[in-house]
């Protein structure tokens, strides 16, 4: 705390002594221009020895009320017609000074003319200085090239130590961007004063008028304890007005309460406040430098986002616009389909897709139970009657013999899953629905960039859903797509992601949600789409590096891969079977214990959670494989931008926990 004084006083010190020395350089240049003016620049001899007599007199008592304007107007960081007015009365009171000054001496010493002309060049350099060190002081702070963020006009409600320390901060250029033009306070005896500079101008009935006269941007309200405000009542007198309102919070709030009011104006509100998050955010648990995360991932630069939805943003189309727009056309063309219709989510693309497919109430949908719960939520929402079927042992997707078991007069649709980006065996199941006369929708979640014989999904079944989660290889923060070839279906859909809104926007023709994907998301997602190639062939990369590194290991077995078709690289999973070293939950401990984040999957099963039991469901024998690979499987860190480094620490860990034991590789690569 001491250093950061020093450091400050040093600071201020050297700003104070470099400012007014430029000051003195100008005042000297500007009493010679007034010479020169005066006698067209042919100053006689007589003159020119007066001037420069004169002159060190002049610039010491400029510069010294320079220093007393300039802690008046805070360094006219905002120009004003108050701030004219002052530099106005400045000026004045140079030019009254060095008539008392040359009065002293002699009648002659300064002719009357030069200090007219005096007075009208300090006004002006006045002026335009104040005009130009604030642009300047704009400019430097964002640095050259880039435009400068518009400083906001603000006003405060209530007088406490917050607002008298925040005004402070801005006294000091602490918080560049506002500048707080008044005071409102309903305590009588404040009213006219000043807070270091700020006028008070009344109380809250004066409010309203006065931002009615201004352009203020913000009204920063007090929240200390002795300020008692009325939310209703500021509320109503900011009717109508188009201004932001924000809390000064209690200043014992954003400090240490211990320290004294003289220690806090010394160091600074905002150093105050960052030392105190920076003593909680110590006292936190904190995840280790060396920490793997499961997933992470991959966006986009934030300055192509700005652009990309730059236009949407200022025109206030902030949802389904013209980047959602763009960004559907521009998945149709990568999946090779015919309609794309962006969602807020892939849950919700789920939950409309099987709305808009009307099937009746209770009706059943065969799908696996080793899924994630959202594959079945979208059902239960719908009030169709889930069937649950085992999964393959190798791929661990969805079984087709099992389906064809499963079938009833009450199935309505199968709902397929691509699990951890693989496809199941899209031939089989479309053949199954074809021969019954039901439609396939897939849970494709997973599966963006993923392919089957060759062919992007996007195109199989009635529909497929595609999850944009920050988890998957494609990510847009957070939103999905549903893709489909059937145009009735896709106007549907369009239509009930906005409500069941019919084309006029009028009238409501459909049970619908609010599931439009806005435009930020949209943004990211269509940039990430630009590159989807490189990003789903890096995480194919470290999948391939994963079971290269993993194949020896007694036991343990990477999720199967058929030649007919690729993952999407969603995760990469694999099972630890009883003969290895250690089990599923103990390799999961081991990890964490070396700052490994790893998560096993899908456990429990869809079929065992307690929201579904207490449903309308049916299982399909006992569906060993599943709970088999519930009680299996785990998933290791996986995303696009997973160094080298992080790669072979997490094989190394997971090759001497199957192979030796948890016991035996605790310390193996520990930071």
């Amino acid at each position: 705390m001491k250093q950061a004084s020093i450091a400050r006083l040093t600071r201020n010190s050297l700003s104070l002594v470099g400012t007014l020395s430029c000051v003195f350089v100008l005042t000297c240049g500007s009493f010679l221009l007034s010479y020169g003016l005066r006698f067209d620049f042919e100053i006689p001899e007589y003159w020119w020895r007066q001037c420069l007599l004169r002159m060190p007199h002049v610039a010491v008592i400029k510069t010294c009320l320079y220093w007393l304007l300039s802690s008046r107007l805070s360094n006219w960081r905002y120009f004003s017609t108050s701030t004219v007015i002052w530099i106005g009365f400045y000026a004045g009171a140079c030019s009254l000074l060095v008539l008392g000054l040359a009065s002293m001496d002699s009648p002659t010493s300064i002719p009357r003319g030069v200090i007219l002309i005096d007075f009208l060049v300090t006004l002006s350099l006045g002026i335009v200085g104040g005009l130009t060190a604030r642009s300047l002081l704009e400019r430097f702070r964002k640095g050259f090239g880039r435009s400068a963020p518009r400083i906001q006009r603000a006003v405060i409600v209530g007088i406490g130590n917050a607002s008298d320390a925040y005004i402070l901060e801005t006294k000091r250029g602490r918080s560049a961007d506002v500048v707080v033009e008044a005071i409102f306070d309903d305590t009588l005896s404040r009213r006219g004063s000043f807070i270091h500079g700020v006028p008070v101008k009344g109380g809250l009935e004066d409010l309203g008028p006065f931002l009615e006269k201004n352009a203020i941007d913000l009204v920063l309200v007090s929240l200390d304890p002795q300020v008692q405000i009325s939310k209703k009542r500021l509320n109503e007198l900011l009717v109508g007005c188009p201004v932001t309102v924000k809390p000064l919070r209690p200043l014992m709030e954003s400090v240490d309460r211990s320290m004294p009011m003289s220690r806090m104006d010394d160091t600074g509100l905002f150093d105050l406040i960052a030392q105190k998050e920076q003593r909680e955010a110590e006292a936190r648990p904190q995840r280790h430098p060396d920490f793997v995360p499961l997933v992470k991932p991959t966006l986009p630069e934030f300055e192509d986002v700005f652009w990309v939805v730059k236009q949407s943003y200022a025109s206030g189309m902030v949802t389904s616009g013209e980047v959602v727009k763009l960004f559907e056309q521009e998945m149709r063309s990568y999946l090779g389909v015919e309609h794309a219709i962006a969602v807020s989510s892939g849950t919700s693309g789920l939950m409309l897709a099987f709305s808009a497919l009307e099937f009746p109430r209770g009706s059943e949908v065969i799908v696996p139970s080793f899924t994630f719960a959202a594959t079945v939520h979208a059902l239960l929402w719908n009030g169709l009657k889930p069937v649950f079927v085992d999964c393959l042992p190798g791929t661990m997707t969805i079984d087709p013999a099992q389906v064809k078991e499963a079938l009833s007069a009450q199935t309505v649709a199968i709902h397929p899953v691509t699990v951890f980006g693989l496809p199941p065996d899209l031939d089989e199941l479309e053949a199954i629905a074809v021969q019954h006369g039901i439609p396939v929708v897939y849970d494709s979640a997973q599966g963006l960039g993923a392919t089957y014989k060759g062919r992007r999904l996007g195109g199989f079944g009635i529909c497929e859903v595609f999850s944009l989660s920050p988890s998957k290889a494609i990510t847009s923060m957070e939103g999905g797509v549903v893709t489909t070839n059937d145009p009735q279906l896709a106007e549907k859909l369009r239509s009930m992601r906005n409500y069941g809104k019919a084309s006029d926007g009028q009238e409501m023709v459909y049970m619908g949600l609010s599931a439009r994907m806005v435009e930020i998301d949209a943004a990211v997602g269509l940039l990430n789409l630009r590159r989807a190639d490189s990003l789903v062939a890096n995480r194919i990369k470290l999948i391939s590096d994963y079971r290269e590194r993993l194949k020896d290991i007694p036991d343990c077995a990477p999720q199967a891969f058929p030649p007919d078709r690729t993952p999407s690289g969603s995760h990469f999973a694999f099972r630890v079977g009883t003969m290895a070293a250690e089990d599923r939950d103990g390799l999961i401990k081991a990890l964490r214990a070396h700052n490994i984040e790893s998560k096993e999957y899908f456990s429990p099963p869809a079929h065992a959670h307690p929201l579904v039991q207490n449903k309308p469901h049916r299982v399909v024998g006992s569906l060993p494989v599943t709970w088999a690979c519930s009680r299996e499987c785990v998933a290791l860190p996986l995303y696009s931008g997973m160094t080298e480094a992080d790669h072979s620490r997490v094989c190394a860990v997971v090759e001497s926990v199957l192979r030796e034991g948890y016991g035996d590789a605790a310390t193996l690569g520990a930071p």
